[in-house]
């Protein structure tokens, strides 16, 4: 089977990270984003 996320998948389903040196991830959004809209 498929072992790779295609890039339509990332576009469709991933959330934008910010950069730096230690990026947080807001998982508050991101959870409310994916399971609550």
């Amino acid at each position: 089977g498929r072992k790779s996320i295609t890039k339509e998948e990332i576009e469709e389903h991933g959330s934008l990270l910010s950069c730096g040196y230690h990026p947080r991830i807001d998982y508050i959004r991101v959870l409310d984003t994916v399971y609550f809209s």
